[in-house]
């Protein structure tokens, strides 16, 4: 079994246009000669192979039942045929992401990431800026929260921040479905909107741990330690 996560396996169904069953513009034959030289396997047997179910299905079985070696690379020859198929580039966040994710798989380190680089106690610091606003908590009022924008009540007040300035409104999207929810209940007006009710969402269910939990896994470079 790979170590693949929710959120990776979400990223990947989008750079690999999964939906609907298809993978990339593979025929199932053709598709089975991709994994066969990738790996050695095959997708659908060979062929005499069953080819009842879609393709889609078949690589997330694949995903399922193979070691993250083997998945390794038959993912690194996807993206870079996803790259040629779909005239995207080496820069394309997709195609990054999913570069990392095979290289993990191989064994490689994770690339150090500046930008993405976050301190574990952004979750709990006392303040956040958002745009032009400063907001700090006051555990004197409002149930011993803090009032941040549209009336939402967090512990936490850099959630909102990590949200808007690490993550895309795409990867927000990502991040809903590693928690199991769907990104259509979220507001999709704006980025900053989108975090805001995914966090209320968490807050009503009581998921801001995990939420929390899956900012960590999807900025690795995060030291837990500090």
């Amino acid at each position: 079994m790979s170590g693949l996560s929710g959120l990776e396996r979400a990223t990947l169904e989008l750079l690999l246009g999964m939906k609907g069953g298809y993978v990339l513009d593979f025929s199932n034959r053709t598709f089975d000669d991709f994994v066969h030289g990738a790996t050695g396997k095959y997708a659908f047997g060979g062929p005499n192979g069953d080819e009842s179910t879609s393709k889609a299905n078949r690589l997330r079985a694949f995903w399922q039942d193979e070691d993250d070696a083997t998945v390794g690379k038959l993912l690194s020859e996807l993206v870079e045929y996803a790259m040629f198929q779909q005239g995207r580039s080496e820069s394309d966040p997709l195609i990054v992401k999913g570069k990392a994710i095979a290289k993990r798989l191989l064994g490689a380190p994770p690339p150090a990431s500046p930008g993405n680089t976050l301190n574990v106690n952004d979750l709990t610091a006392t303040t956040v800026v958002v745009g032009s606003q400063t907001i700090t908590n006051n555990y004197g009022s409002n149930a011993g929260g803090m009032l941040t924008p549209e009336g939402m009540v967090s512990d936490d007040p850099r959630l909102l921040e990590l949200l808007t300035t690490h993550f895309s409104i795409d990867e927000l999207s990502l991040l809903a479905f590693d928690l199991g929810i769907d990104a259509d209940e979220l507001d999709r007006s704006s980025k900053s909107m989108k975090a805001i009710s995914l966090i209320r969402y968490c807050q009503r269910r009581d998921l801001t741990a995990q939420l929390k939990a899956a900012i960590l896994r999807a900025r690795p470079n995060i030291d837990p330690k500090d």
